[in-house]
């Protein structure tokens, strides 16, 4: 509510990121995965650990089913060759995500968002966000499309200001990332909004984004072939929604390109 009562006057971007990286680092960030208590066993319990703590959420495995339907509906609709009409098709599909996301938050059986005995609410719920994605797309449509859909196309007028950008394209081209970043955050501010004046050469953009470097990272610990197959096994379902279904037809949501993550 919060958000909706800010718009239209601001500009939220997602950013998504390969949940088999996300996952291990917000486990050391929050879950305790550095904590002396590994330190005296082998490093599968470590990795049994964080997928424990998604397998015992029956709302992880319950919420992964719709996203199996959704994924389903969308294959079906395949013979539709225009973005907008597939989309407008598929709609009511995603809106079953946002639905069932909620009724088991605050209705039954009230385990999402909470710390379990086994389990880190951060860890689980800041990495299984593709329903909280869908909360602020429809959000925003409903701010800034508002019921005028003849008006609104995915491709040729896409709302401005709800983005996506993908963590690894992100840090992979910074020269490229932070100028499309500050292009699309002064987009209806500049005078000529047709011409966006940061460039990829621009002295300033060279000297603050030509180099990056990785800091204050704590999962300084590797991870095994097996926890990534099983992390792939558990956002495999939501991932597909959102790279597969959704961009596939709003791919202007996205800011800079998608990078096919490792692992999936």
């Amino acid at each position: 509510i919060f958000v909706a009562n800010l718009l239209p006057k601001t500009k939220y971007l997602m950013i998504v990121r390969n949940p088999v990286t996300h996952v291990w680092s917000n486990y050391f960030h929050f879950g305790g995965g550095g904590s002396r208590q590994w330190q005296s066993v082998d490093e599968h319990a470590r990795e049994q650990h964080v997928v424990d703590m998604f397998d015992d959420i029956s709302s992880i495995a319950y919420l992964n089913g719709v996203c199996d339907d959704i994924n389903a509906q969308f294959q079906s609709l395949q013979h539709l060759n225009d973005s907008k009409q597939r989309y407008m098709h598929m709609r009511n599909a995603y809106k079953s995500l946002i639905i069932e996301y909620f009724k088991r938050r605050y209705v039954a059986p009230k385990d999402i968002m909470n710390n379990g005995p086994h389990h880190n609410a951060k860890t689980v719920w800041s990495t299984y966000y593709i329903p909280i994605l869908l909360v602020g797309l429809f959000a925003n449509e409903e701010a800034f499309i508002n019921g005028n859909w003849n008006e609104w196309h995915p491709l040729t007028n896409e709302i401005l200001n709800y983005r996506l950008i993908q963590f690894e394209w992100l840090w992979s081209d910074t020269l490229d990332s932070m100028r499309m970043l500050k292009c699309w955050m002064t987009q209806g501010f500049r005078i000529n909004n047709e011409k966006c004046e940061y460039e990829r050469d621009d002295k300033l953009n060279q000297k603050l984004f030509a180099q990056t470097a990785k800091v204050n990272s704590r999962a300084t610990q590797e991870f095994s072939d097996w926890y990534a197959r099983e992390i792939v096994r558990i956002f495999q379902p939501c991932s597909n929604v959102l790279a597969n279904a959704l961009l596939h037809d709003r791919p202007n949501l996205l800011i800079g390109e998608w990078l096919q993550w490792k692992y999936f």
